[in-house]
């Protein structure tokens, strides 16, 4: 999907804070993170034109990049994937999301699983992945704004609350959503999970990997940020990455479109991707 850019507030404010955290306190109780709704005050942020895949990359697809990689290895019991280098770039270990294996020295989706969204990559593989179709993954910045709309709106199709039967969250026993099956969906088949323009599962599913580092607060600029990515490390600083969204087990509230979960960019069961490319 095209976007046109132009700007926005980037973050959210104390009003859009305190709703959510209630949501938080409601299917959490009294053990909501407070740092979680509290990563910076808001930034204007101008963006140039980009594109935004509509859906989070599947299963089949990953396999496919991966079944074509020079030099790629299979460790571990057949649970591993690397490179030719030894770099991870995936988890073949089972779990409630899980979806791709080892056949015949191929790896192959689980049946019924070809348009699950994949998980357990690297943020590694996603940024490879994406960078051979000729894109990167989004920046922070562009899936916000894809997420948040013109309007700013708390979730990505809209503000009201997420419900169970039409988000794919908190899909877990002893959650919000335990009746429904457990794990990740086919990717777009969200009934409410949708932006306007047709982009499928930035509320829940998976999380995505975005191409920022994690960094709190937002570096604020004068007067705007333009086109805004933190990919540098200061000295001393942990490695961790922005995954954006929320996911099949994370609680309600993960669904906002301002949150910023952050991960060591290792693979991990609720995180998959999706790739952007500049509007050249």
């Amino acid at each position: 999907v095209f976007f046109a850019g132009g700007e926005f507030m980037q973050g959210s404010t104390s009003e859009e804070r305190a709703k959510v955290r209630k949501l938080c306190e409601r299917s959490v109780g009294p053990d909501c993170t407070p740092e979680f709704f509290d990563r910076g005050p808001q930034r204007r942020v101008r963006l140039t034109p980009f594109y935004l895949d509509i859906t989070e990359v599947t299963n089949q697809q990953f396999a496919d990049w991966l079944n074509e990689l020079p030099g790629r290895k299979i460790t571990g019991d057949d649970r591993y994937v690397r490179d030719v280098n030894n770099v991870l770039l995936a988890d073949l270990h089972s779990s409630d999301s899980s979806g791709l294996k080892v056949q015949e020295g191929r790896i192959v989706p689980i049946a019924g699983h070809e348009r699950m969204p994949v998980v357990q990559v690297s943020w590694e593989a996603a940024q490879r992945y994406c960078q051979h179709q000729g894109k990167d993954l989004p920046t922070e910045a562009q899936w916000e704004f894809a997420a948040r709309g013109k309007e700013g709106h708390l979730y990505p199709w809209g503000d009201g609350d997420p419900r169970c039967a039409e988000v794919t969250y908190g899909r877990t026993p002893g959650r919000e959503c335990e009746k429904f099956a457990v794990g990740p969906q086919p990717v777009g088949s969200s009934e409410r999970d949708h932006t306007p323009e047709g982009i499928y599962d930035l509320g829940g599913n998976v999380s995505e990997w975005v191409l920022d580092l994690f960094r709190a607060p937002y570096d604020v600029c004068w007067p705007m940020c333009v086109n805004p990515l933190v990919n540098t490390l200061f000295l001393g600083e942990e490695v961790q990455r922005v995954a954006r969204g929320g996911n099949w087990y994370m609680h309600a509230e993960a669904c906002w479109a301002a949150g910023r979960p952050r991960w060591v960019p290792m693979p991990d069961s609720t995180i998959g991707f999706r790739c952007a490319q500049d509007s050249k």
